[in-house]
């Protein structure tokens, strides 16, 4: 982990108000505004985690961090499920292939 007061580690645990429905009988845990349902780490530390990707590998983000790679590789799923698993095509008149694959030897 890198030195200073920036990158020091703290683990924080506390407990989390449950509150049940009297309509539906279910019983739901409130949400946290800095933290993603059943996450591990705080939005801030994932969004400087993705800003970080930008520029460095996944294990070199881990590196700096004092992580795993997976944890890096994990944040950067979650990023990408939440923002590109359901594609908007409403209004979408035109597409365009951007890559072709040629084949093992580069010839058609």
């Amino acid at each position: 982990m890198a030195p200073g007061w920036a990158f020091k580690r703290i683990v924080m645990r506390l407990a989390v108000q449950r509150v049940e429905c009297h309509v539906c009988n279910v019983v739901r845990q409130i949400k946290l505004g800095f933290a993603e349902e059943n996450g591990r780490f705080i939005r801030q530390f994932e969004r400087y985690v993705l800003d970080l990707s930008d520029h460095l590998t996944i294990q070199d983000v881990a590196d700096h961090f004092g992580v795993s790679w997976d944890v890096v590789k994990d944040i950067q799923k979650r990023y990408l499920k939440r923002n590109f698993s359901c594609p908007l095509f409403k209004g979408l008149k035109q597409t365009a292939i951007y890559e072709i694959h040629v084949g093992r030897n580069g010839c058609f």
